[in-house]
């Protein structure tokens, strides 16, 4: 916990200055927003409870990112979700499907992904893990992470060559 003045004053800043950060972190994993909301707030606790453990000469971020990533991979472990692998049809790219997308678009087609995908997909093309690290977070085979990322960009591939309107 928070055991002096000083580390408090440090958490309270690194809550102002770093809660969009790991709301989006969050975000990217969970279902809706509130689920990323109560994600968010689960990250905060365990950082405060750690906040001593942080080595002060590296720098926050990442060790911030690190422990929320961590909490969102538990609760969707906690879900117990069985995962059923999903039929693709490969469809043609349409080079310029990205051109006219916003951020927030992409969020919601990353986030109508099957959990499967989207888990491995936001922890190495979004918070740029390993597929060996990915595979000790999520106790799969590394083989399995890159199959599943390889599927979950055919997915993405093919929600993109549709239309958004059809897929939102």
């Amino acid at each position: 916990m928070l055991r002096n003045h000083n580390h408090h004053a440090e958490f309270r800043s690194a809550v102002i200055q770093h809660s969009g950060l790991l709301f989006t972190t969050c975000r990217r994993y969970a279902q809706d927003r509130a689920e990323a909301e109560d994600w968010l707030q689960d990250s905060w606790l365990h950082i405060c409870q750690n906040f001593d453990k942080y080595d002060r000469s590296r720098p926050m971020v990442p060790w911030l990112k690190k422990i929320t990533v961590n909490v969102c991979l538990q609760a969707i472990r906690k879900r117990k979700i069985i995962y059923n692998d999903i039929e693709i049809d490969l469809m043609d790219h349409t080079p310029n499907a990205l051109d006219d997308l916003k951020a927030e678009e992409l969020l919601l087609i990353i986030n109508l992904m099957p959990d499967l995908y989207k888990t491995v997909f936001n922890l190495s093309v979004i918070d740029g893990f390993e597929h060996a690290e990915i595979a000790t977070m999520l106790d799969i085979k590394e083989t399995t992470s890159r199959t599943r990322l390889h599927r979950g960009r055919l997915w993405l591939q093919s929600k993109l060559a549709n239309p958004i309107k059809e897929v939102i």
